[in-house]
Parts: C-alpha cells; structure tokens; sequence
C-alpha cells in the first residue's frame, strides 16, 4: 500500500505580517511533499478576494485552502479597534478551527492531520490539538512582542504573555530567523526549553530559489499590490530611498499622519510610504495643498509594494520606518 502524504494544517494569525511568513512555509513543506490545508479567517478571506481575485485562491494538488468564521465583521475593514479585534478572532475562532480538524483527522480510515502549525496569537489551537492526540508547533513571534507593553493591566500584556506560556506546550517551536543572527537570545532559548526551538528562516529568501510555477502563483497579499513602484524606484540612485510602512494593523488620525507626512518631507530624502486603504481612522484624509506639493516632488504613495521584491530592491534603504512586521526578514 502507498504510503500517504504528510498533511500539516498551517494557521496563522489574521494579520497581513502573519499571513505571508505562514504562506511562505507551507509552500516550502508542499514543495517538499506535504498535503497543506491553510486556514483563513473571514476577515482575511474578504481581503484577500478584494486585492487578489476569486482565481488566487484556487487549490493547487495538495495545497487547498480552509475559510472558518471569526467574529469580525462587525469591526468592518479596518483595525480602529485593535483590542476588539484580537479579543473577537480569540473568543471565536475556537468551535470553528475544532469542527474544521474533527472534519479532516481521521485515524481509523487514514484521513490524519500529521502537524498543526499555529501562529503567535492562535496557540489557543494547542488545547484542541491536544484532545485529538495531534502534535503542534509554535510559530514565532512572541519574543518580539512582549517588548511592546510593560503595563500588567494592559491587554496586550497579558495576551502576550498567556500566549508565550501556552507556546511552551507545544511540540516544537520554529522562528523565522537563523542562528547567526540571534544567537545569544536562541542560545539562552534553548538553554531553557531544549530541544524544541528551531530556526527556518530566511523563509522570504528559501521561497525565492523555488521554481514551482503553481506554487509561485499563490499570493496572499490582503491589499492590492502596486508594481508602478518599482519603476519609479528604478529612477533613483541605489540606497536612496526611504522606505515607510506601518504594518497591517495600525491605524492613525489624519492629525496624526498629516504630522508625519511633514515629518518624511522635511527629511529631505526619497520616500516611499506604503498607506493602506484602511490606514485612516474614519476614512481617507486630504493633506493640504503644500504638503501633497511636497509629496509628489519628493516621494511616492501606494498601498503595497510586492512582497517579494520590497526589501532587496537595491534603491531602498535598509533602515525603514515600520510597525513590527513578521515577515520582513530578507
């Protein structure tokens, strides 16, 4: 009898900086023979057909994709409510992500999940791993966020640091990174909780060198990406251009950003300032007339560079303005 695929079940947080690493290896373990089931939430799902289409999110053999409900559409498009975001995929993404492995694992006539791989913010999934005998690994993540908040009472606080204790349980876990980069904090790592850390990345460079063409064509931008970018980036001198990016869950006032905006100009330097669609709290803002002067005389706006050419395009800095974004390591 032919022995059956490994199928790991890949889920990672709703959030752009989450969904690209998360993206990159499961495309890594499919190249390598593994049946992968990526698990979205509503609220990346709708992204995703906005930016991408219906067609970016056919199955491949082997590679298919899993929608569970989250909770989320109450908040609309945009992340105004950060901690309301956080508590709704939390609290409702459980029962979901339960029936969808019940439906998939099953031992006795050989349908088996081999290998949960849960992000940071999603190990909730470990308790339901657990009562199915399913082994999961830990993605990374956690270390840097619990430098954001020192505050006990704050809700980040205690989500981060429920959620590096609950990664403890796990099987293994992985960072997106690689030893000789961080090897005193890996090193303290595994000291502790040998052997069970292991570093995987650079993912973004590993995804670089693959050549599968039905692979390649999966994308999991959640906005729209803009290639005119890289032409006018082609237009400046190597290492000239600012880069400026604050993820995909921050949110600004217009006050706020107009600030900012004086801020970049003033720098005197080339920019490049990625501005979500849903960046804005209360809709789109106008920058008064000198400013957006200014903007077009010195930078460039769009909603998303391509990914997989954002960081080594050779005109950008390798010093960027950026909220923490989990896969940007190149």
């Amino acid at each position: 009898m032919e022995e059956k695929k490994p199928h790991v079940v890949c889920i990672p947080a709703p959030a752009q900086g989450h969904i690209h690493p998360m993206m990159q290896l499961a495309k890594l373990l499919h190249s390598r023979g593994f049946l992968i089931t990526f698990v979205n939430t509503d609220f990346c799902h709708r992204h995703l057909l906005r930016s991408r289409g219906a067609d970016s999110l056919e199955c491949l053999d082997g590679f298919r994709f899993e929608i569970i409900s989250d909770g989320l559409s109450s908040l609309g498009e945009a992340m105004e409510d950060p901690v309301g975001f956080c508590k709704s995929f939390q609290e409702n993404c459980v029962s979901p992500i339960r029936d969808l492995l019940r439906k998939l694992h099953h031992p006795s006539d050989g349908s088996r999940v081999t290998c949960i791989i849960a992000d940071a913010g999603m190990t909730f999934t470990l308790k339901i791993a657990e009562e199915m005998g399913i082994p999961e690994t830990c993605d990374s993540g956690i270390c840097q966020a619990l430098s954001e908040p020192t505050d006990p009472n704050d809700f980040f606080f205690n989500l981060h640091r429920d959620e590096a204790q609950t990664a403890l349980k796990a099987s293994m876990i992985i960072f997106n990174t690689f030893d000789d980069l961080e090897l005193e904090v890996l090193h303290a790592m595994r000291s502790m909780f040998p052997p069970r850390i292991y570093t995987i990345g650079p993912l973004s460079l590993r995804c670089r060198l693959m050549t599968d063409s039905g692979l390649n064509s999966i994308k999991s931008s959640m906005w729209k990406e803009e290639a005119d970018c890289l032409k006018w980036l082609d237009s400046h001198e190597v290492a000239s251009v600012i880069y400026v990016s604050f993820g995909s869950t921050t949110v600004s006032t217009p006050q706020q950003l107009t600030e900012f905006a004086w801020g970049i100009v003033n720098s005197n330097h080339p920019f490049l300032w990625v501005i979500r669609h849903d960046l804005i709290m209360g809709g789109h803002t106008n920058f008064p007339q000198d400013l957006q002067h200014k903007i077009q005389e010195r930078g460039m706006l769009c909603e998303l560079v391509p990914s997989k050419r954002r960081m080594s395009w050779p005109t950008l800095q390798s010093v960027c303005f950026s909220h923490i974004v989990a896969g940007t390591l190149h």
